[in-house]
């Protein structure tokens, strides 16, 4: 009778943890897959600069799979061989007080075991992951540069590079199999060792009259099943703990802390006017700890002026934007809009006061209404459209079988370099900020598309406080101000008349493009 509920109890407990578990297995890993985007991307623009998005993507994998694989482990195997291994303990107790301390001790010493030896797995499978991280995100950035690698016929140099990856994951994946099939065999050992205790023992306490025979047959038969399920946790528990690993180095490298972040005590701020303030800033790279970008450097530009900055590559041009939109933190010094200091502002309500154009155009598989829209997701078809025009996109947008439902491709890699910047523009027309960055916008069009796309500028910077980095210094002619940065300082600042007429930096500049 005790067998037959011992059974039951089992079957409906296998039965219950199936519903429970899979309800909490597949919310879970819905909802992990939801925190760590919501933590990733709050993540500065320093960290994904250093990351490749593959190898990111895959650690993600690596945690929301170790989920998926660690609950049923948990409440399908060990959960249910828990009580199994509790009642064949009460059994063997109930049998004969020996048998009942031989059962308990084989299970505490395996279970121990594997828990001691299994830390070891952990860390062979946390470095397996890091080399599958590393190996997918490398193919990636293959993928993604595939035309830079045809064209420049690097193809055998690529298969090689990914090739070393390959090799360092299958070392990796094949000493952690090892060290797995090693633990296997050990557990095996002590199992076959157990049976050879338990028959020994039961023979024993039979021969001695202590014991009937019946005792020795279930004392061997629970034995036998208790092996087998012992195995199986042995087994069960390494690839928790593999699965675990995964999951760690996953956990580590994402849930870093955010380097920048906004003040716990920041409140929401609308700007109006868009003064921006730049007071004795200091700011240099850690990849280059001597050499300082900025020292001291203050700039005031009032309400509503629109300025040039000029300089060779290198010399602080979009550094000076990356701080403005905090993409990047000064070391020392304040910056400031409308007065306030834009560290004690909420990121998203300074990135609100301040239409962005890159250089590089940053476009979403989506399509191009999608996109357009973006910086005003309430924006309706009239405004898409006349943001379209304004940005002298509507002819090739139409051009197009599915006009605004045309989807770009990743990066937009279905468009022309100038079709990708006018998509830009009219994102940045859409926006209403009082602030515009042109970061080189007007780079990726021929001088005829320039041509046009001009007046669509300036009605773009009507009534905005403008800030345009440019190499063409004609885009620059009709600007309030031009700045003038060498070596991370200002070292001219006027008009485009007035710096021509000093004959100095800017001078030369111009001089080069013109002859």
């Amino acid at each position: 009778m005790l067998l037959i509920s011992s059974f039951a109890l089992g079957l409906f407990f296998w039965r219950a943890s199936g519903f429970f578990g899979a309800h909490v297995t597949i919310r879970s890993e819905a909802y992990s897959h939801q925190i760590i985007f919501n933590y990733l991307i709050k993540h500065s623009y320093k960290y994904f600069s250093n990351k490749l998005v593959g190898k990111l993507s895959n650690k993600i994998s690596n945690i929301t799979n170790g989920i998926d694989a660690i609950f049923p482990m948990i409440f399908w195997n060990f959960l249910y061989i828990a009580v199994k291994f509790i009642i064949f303990s009460l059994l063997a107790f109930w049998s004969a007080t020996i048998l009942g301390f031989i059962f308990t001790g084989f299970i505490l010493f395996f279970i121990f075991f594997n828990l001691f030896i299994s830390r070891k797995l952990s860390n062979y499978s946390k470095i397996q992951a890091n080399k599958a991280s590393e190996l997918n995100g490398n193919i990636v950035d293959n993928l993604t540069n595939v035309m830079a690698i045809k064209q420049n016929v690097q193809i055998k140099f690529e298969t090689k590079n990914i090739s070393s990856y390959i090799e360092k994951y299958r070392f990796w994946y094949w000493k952690a199999w090892r060290y797995f099939e090693l633990v296997l065999v050990f557990n095996s050992i002590v199992a076959i060792l157990m049976l050879s205790v338990v028959i020994y023992s039961s023979l024993h306490l039979w021969e001695t009259g202590k014991v009937g025979l019946g005792v020795v047959v279930i004392a061997i038969t629970m034995t036998v099943r208790l092996i087998g399920d012992l195995i199986f946790m042995g087994n069960t528990f390494n690839r928790f703990m593999e699965q675990y690993g995964k999951m760690k180095e996953g956990l580590e490298e994402i849930f870093t802390s955010h380097d920048i972040v906004d003040d716990k005590n920041a409140k929401k701020v609308k700007i109006k006017n868009g003064e921006i303030t730049f007071d004795n800033i200091n700011f240099h790279y850690e990849e280059d700890k001597k050499q300082s970008v900025f020292k001291n450097l203050s700039l005031t530009i009032p309400k509503g002026q629109k300025i040039g900055l000029v300089g060779e590559s290198g010399t602080g041009k979009s550094t000076f934007v990356s701080l403005l939109l905090r993409f990047v933190d000064v070391e020392s010094g304040t910056i400031k809009i409308d007065g306030y200091d834009i560290k004690k502002m909420r990121q998203d309500d300074l990135r609100n006061s301040i239409a962005y154009v890159p250089q590089e155009a940053l476009l979403f598989h989506r399509t191009l209404e999608e996109n357009i829209k973006y910086s005003y997701n309430q924006a309706s078809k009239s405004d898409i459209m006349r943001a379209s025009k304004q940005a002298h996109a509507l002819d090739f947008i139409n051009s197009f079988s599915k006009k605004f439902k045309t989807v770009v491709g990743e990066r937009g890699i279905k468009l022309s370099g100038g079709q990708k910047q006018r998509v830009m523009i009219a994102r940045a027309m859409l926006k209403k900020s009082p602030i515009l960055v042109l970061d080189e916008a007007t780079s990726s069009l021929d001088s005829e598309a320039e041509k046009l796309i001009q007046s669509a500028l300036e009605e773009l910077m009507k009534n905005r406080t403008t800030i345009i980095i440019a190499h063409r210094l004609s885009t620059l002619k009709k600007m309030d101000r031009i700045i003038v940065f060498d070596g991370g300082k200002i070292v001219e600042d006027g008009s485009h008349k007035e710096l021509l007429s000093k004959q100095d930096k800017y001078f030369e500049f111009w001089k080069h493009q013109v002859n």
